[in-house]
Protein backbone atom coordinates (compact mmCIF):
# COMPACT_ATOMS: atom_id res chain seq x y z
CA UNK A 1 0.00 0.00 0.00
CA UNK A 2 3.27 2.50 0.05
CA UNK A 3 4.46 3.72 -3.18
CA UNK A 4 8.12 3.75 -4.12
CA UNK A 5 10.63 6.44 -5.60
CA UNK A 6 12.58 4.58 -8.39
CA UNK A 7 15.60 5.37 -9.35
CA UNK A 8 16.90 4.25 -13.22
CA UNK A 9 20.35 5.42 -13.89
CA UNK A 10 21.31 4.87 -17.76
CA UNK A 11 25.21 3.85 -16.20
CA UNK A 12 23.49 1.31 -13.54
CA UNK A 13 21.76 -0.22 -16.81
CA UNK A 14 24.75 -0.25 -18.93
CA UNK A 15 27.00 -1.65 -16.33
CA UNK A 16 24.84 -4.92 -15.01
CA UNK A 17 25.37 -5.61 -19.07
CA UNK A 18 28.58 -7.24 -17.70
CA UNK A 19 26.58 -9.65 -15.61
CA UNK A 20 28.84 -13.19 -16.68
CA UNK A 21 32.36 -10.97 -17.07
CA UNK A 22 31.54 -9.31 -14.01
CA UNK A 23 30.53 -12.56 -12.03
CA UNK A 24 33.97 -14.38 -13.05
CA UNK A 25 35.64 -11.53 -12.07
CA UNK A 26 34.28 -11.05 -8.73
CA UNK A 27 34.00 -14.48 -7.41
CA UNK A 28 37.63 -15.45 -9.58
CA UNK A 29 39.54 -12.75 -10.22
CA UNK A 30 39.36 -13.49 -14.19
CA UNK A 31 40.23 -10.22 -15.58
CA UNK A 32 38.29 -9.53 -18.81
CA UNK A 33 41.28 -9.24 -21.48
CA UNK A 34 39.86 -7.77 -24.52
CA UNK A 35 39.74 -11.13 -27.00
CA UNK A 36 40.95 -13.13 -24.35
CA UNK A 37 37.62 -14.73 -23.21
CA UNK A 38 34.77 -17.19 -25.01
CA UNK A 39 32.24 -13.64 -25.35
CA UNK A 40 34.49 -11.04 -26.35
CA UNK A 41 36.37 -12.38 -29.22
CA UNK A 42 39.21 -14.95 -27.83
CA UNK A 43 37.04 -17.86 -29.61
CA UNK A 44 35.37 -18.55 -32.95
CA UNK A 45 32.47 -16.92 -31.20
CA UNK A 46 32.45 -13.70 -33.73
CA UNK A 47 31.27 -11.88 -36.69
CA UNK A 48 32.16 -13.42 -40.50
CA UNK A 49 32.21 -11.53 -43.42
CA UNK A 50 30.17 -13.35 -46.81
CA UNK A 51 31.59 -12.98 -50.41
CA UNK A 52 29.44 -10.36 -50.73
CA UNK A 53 30.96 -7.71 -47.83
CA UNK A 54 27.79 -8.84 -45.45
CA UNK A 55 27.97 -10.29 -41.65
CA UNK A 56 26.80 -13.06 -39.82
CA UNK A 57 26.97 -13.31 -36.19
CA UNK A 58 28.26 -17.50 -34.68
CA UNK A 59 27.11 -17.95 -31.26
CA UNK A 60 27.08 -21.61 -31.54
CA UNK A 61 29.44 -22.40 -28.38
CA UNK A 62 26.84 -25.00 -27.36
CA UNK A 63 27.65 -28.91 -28.95
CA UNK A 64 24.52 -29.20 -29.84
CA UNK A 65 24.43 -25.72 -31.86
CA UNK A 66 27.80 -25.94 -32.97
CA UNK A 67 27.35 -29.76 -34.63
CA UNK A 68 24.61 -28.07 -36.59
CA UNK A 69 26.71 -25.33 -37.30
CA UNK A 70 29.67 -27.06 -38.80
CA UNK A 71 27.37 -29.22 -40.55
CA UNK A 72 25.84 -26.33 -42.41
CA UNK A 73 29.12 -25.03 -43.46
CA UNK A 74 30.04 -28.23 -44.85
CA UNK A 75 32.92 -28.65 -42.28
CA UNK A 76 31.37 -31.54 -39.43
CA UNK A 77 34.56 -32.37 -38.79
CA UNK A 78 35.34 -28.51 -37.07
CA UNK A 79 32.55 -28.98 -33.97
CA UNK A 80 35.20 -30.83 -31.93
CA UNK A 81 37.31 -28.24 -31.76
CA UNK A 82 35.17 -25.69 -30.27
CA UNK A 83 35.85 -26.08 -27.06
CA UNK A 84 39.40 -25.57 -27.04
CA UNK A 85 40.97 -23.39 -24.63
CA UNK A 86 43.95 -22.92 -26.26
CA UNK A 87 44.08 -19.51 -28.00
CA UNK A 88 46.13 -20.64 -31.03
CA UNK A 89 44.11 -23.41 -31.53
CA UNK A 90 40.30 -21.19 -31.62
CA UNK A 91 42.48 -18.37 -33.85
CA UNK A 92 42.55 -21.24 -36.24
CA UNK A 93 39.39 -22.56 -36.03
CA UNK A 94 37.87 -19.07 -36.95
CA UNK A 95 40.18 -18.94 -39.45
CA UNK A 96 38.51 -22.27 -41.27
CA UNK A 97 35.53 -20.62 -40.51
CA UNK A 98 36.00 -17.05 -42.40
CA UNK A 99 37.17 -19.36 -45.10
CA UNK A 100 33.48 -21.08 -45.42
CA UNK A 101 32.01 -17.57 -44.75
CA UNK A 102 33.57 -16.03 -47.79
CA UNK A 103 32.54 -18.74 -50.26
CA UNK A 104 28.96 -18.11 -50.32
CA UNK A 105 27.18 -14.80 -50.15
CA UNK A 106 24.90 -13.21 -47.40
CA UNK A 107 21.52 -14.36 -49.37
CA UNK A 108 22.57 -17.73 -49.64
CA UNK A 109 23.96 -18.12 -46.06
CA UNK A 110 20.50 -16.31 -45.10
CA UNK A 111 18.71 -19.43 -46.26
CA UNK A 112 21.06 -21.78 -44.58
CA UNK A 113 20.60 -20.39 -41.28
CA UNK A 114 17.34 -19.51 -41.49
CA UNK A 115 15.63 -23.46 -41.21
CA UNK A 116 18.24 -24.42 -38.39
CA UNK A 117 18.58 -23.54 -34.35
CA UNK A 118 22.56 -23.07 -34.96
CA UNK A 119 22.39 -19.57 -33.15
CA UNK A 120 23.74 -18.11 -36.05
CA UNK A 121 22.24 -14.64 -37.08
CA UNK A 122 22.46 -11.80 -39.98
CA UNK A 123 23.60 -8.58 -39.14
CA UNK A 124 21.29 -6.36 -40.23
CA UNK A 125 21.91 -2.47 -40.97
CA UNK A 126 18.59 -0.67 -38.83
CA UNK A 127 16.57 -0.45 -41.99
CA UNK A 128 16.13 -3.96 -42.46
CA UNK A 129 15.97 -4.57 -39.30
CA UNK A 130 12.83 -2.53 -39.06
CA UNK A 131 11.58 -4.76 -41.47
CA UNK A 132 12.04 -7.77 -39.20
CA UNK A 133 9.23 -9.83 -39.26
CA UNK A 134 10.09 -10.33 -35.48
CA UNK A 135 10.10 -7.07 -34.46
CA UNK A 136 6.56 -5.93 -36.74
CA UNK A 137 4.86 -8.63 -34.59
CA UNK A 138 6.23 -7.44 -31.48
CA UNK A 139 5.02 -3.61 -31.97
CA UNK A 140 8.43 -2.17 -31.62
CA UNK A 141 7.92 1.06 -34.07
CA UNK A 142 5.06 3.13 -32.68
CA UNK A 143 3.48 5.52 -34.64
CA UNK A 144 2.82 9.20 -33.61
CA UNK A 145 0.09 11.47 -34.11
CA UNK A 146 1.17 14.95 -35.87
CA UNK A 147 -0.96 17.97 -35.45
CA UNK A 148 -1.01 18.40 -38.85
CA UNK A 149 -3.11 14.68 -39.00
CA UNK A 150 -0.18 12.79 -40.21
CA UNK A 151 2.02 10.60 -37.65
CA UNK A 152 5.78 9.84 -37.34
CA UNK A 153 7.83 6.97 -36.87
CA UNK A 154 9.09 6.68 -33.47
CA UNK A 155 10.97 3.37 -31.40
CA UNK A 156 8.19 1.74 -29.38
CA UNK A 157 8.57 1.19 -25.37
CA UNK A 158 10.21 -2.26 -25.59
CA UNK A 159 8.62 -3.61 -22.18
CA UNK A 160 5.61 -5.21 -22.23
CA UNK A 161 2.68 -5.02 -20.11
CA UNK A 162 -0.59 -7.32 -19.78
CA UNK A 163 -2.92 -4.70 -20.17
CA UNK A 164 -1.11 -2.67 -22.52
CA UNK A 165 0.07 0.86 -22.76
CA UNK A 166 -1.66 4.17 -23.42
CA UNK A 167 -1.06 4.77 -26.91
CA UNK A 168 2.31 7.22 -28.14
CA UNK A 169 0.61 10.99 -28.13
CA UNK A 170 3.95 13.09 -27.82
CA UNK A 171 6.71 13.55 -30.49
CA UNK A 172 9.81 15.43 -30.22
CA UNK A 173 9.21 19.77 -31.26
CA UNK A 174 10.94 21.79 -33.32
CA UNK A 175 13.56 24.15 -31.84
CA UNK A 176 12.54 26.92 -30.04
CA UNK A 177 8.91 25.76 -30.58
CA UNK A 178 7.90 26.47 -26.86
CA UNK A 179 10.79 29.52 -26.50
CA UNK A 180 7.97 32.13 -26.01
CA UNK A 181 5.75 30.00 -23.68
CA UNK A 182 8.53 29.68 -21.39
CA UNK A 183 9.77 33.20 -21.26
CA UNK A 184 6.01 34.45 -20.93
CA UNK A 185 5.82 31.95 -17.83
CA UNK A 186 9.01 33.19 -16.35
CA UNK A 187 7.78 37.13 -16.77
CA UNK A 188 9.36 38.19 -19.63
CA UNK A 189 6.88 40.50 -21.63
CA UNK A 190 6.77 40.86 -25.18
CA UNK A 191 8.32 43.55 -26.29
CA UNK A 192 11.37 41.97 -24.33
CA UNK A 193 10.97 38.92 -25.89
CA UNK A 194 11.09 40.51 -29.29
CA UNK A 195 14.35 42.10 -28.37
CA UNK A 196 15.86 38.74 -27.64
CA UNK A 197 14.58 37.28 -31.22
CA UNK A 198 16.03 40.22 -32.60
CA UNK A 199 19.47 39.71 -31.40
CA UNK A 200 19.48 36.14 -32.21
CA UNK A 201 19.56 35.19 -28.72
CA UNK A 202 16.57 32.94 -28.75
CA UNK A 203 15.14 30.87 -31.97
Amino acid sequence: GEGQFVDISMTDCAFSLNGMAGAGYLAAGVEPEMEALALNGGSFYDYYRTRDGRWFSVGSLEPQFMQQFCAAIGRPELASRGLSPKPEEQRALKREIEMEFEKRDFAEWQAVFAALDACVEPLLPLSEALEHPQLQARGLVARVPLADGGSQAQMACPIKFSAGLPAPRHIGAALGADTVAVLEGLGYSAERIAELKAAGAIA
